[in-house]
């Protein structure tokens, strides 16, 4: 009855919103709840293979991030990854991967969405969330580059 109740008051606050209000609420991207935001992602997901993450704003001493490719690209989850940043720090992240998205011709789409789990990063506080949509490439021979899909960033 209560969780009704609150759907209830949910919806008249929702229909007495102005349309205006309404559109900017709604069009807000969903990286905007992150702290961080980057805008450079390279790497390869295969076998042992890294990605990198530079460009990230706020700027902070933890200037680039690494984790393994094939994580982001092993459909299904959660999967739990310890990423590194170029200080030394760590970010733990449980991730979930689906194929899903927008890319180039010749590209897999992947999305990747979770959450700050643990690590000692002082740059990324626990609970935060992690989207990105990237991009992979079959590169002879026997790897698959990666890259961010257009126009998005990683958001931490």
């Amino acid at each position: 009855m209560l969780r009704r109740s609150i759907l209830v008051v949910a919806g008249v606050v929702a229909v007495s919103v102005p349309a205006s209000v309404a559109t900017v609420v709604g069009s807000t991207p969903a990286w905007a709840t992150s702290s961080v935001t980057c805008g450079k992602f390279k790497g390869i997901a295969s076998g042992a293979y890294k990605f990198y993450v530079e460009s990230c704003t706020p700027p902070g001493a933890e200037k680039t991030l690494s984790g393994r490719g094939t994580d982001l690209t092993k459909v299904g989850g959660p999967t739990t990854d310890t990423w590194k940043w170029s200080d030394g720090a760590t970010t733990i992240v449980s991730l979930t991967v689906v194929r899903s998205g927008t890319c180039p011709k010749g590209f897999t789409a992947y999305a990747d969405t979770g959450t700050v789990t643990g690590g000692t990063s002082a740059y990324i506080p626990l609970g935060d969330t992690v989207q990105m949509s990237a991009c992979e490439k079959y590169r002879p021979p026997h790897m698959y580059g990666l890259r961010l899909a257009t126009g998005s960033v990683v958001s931490l």
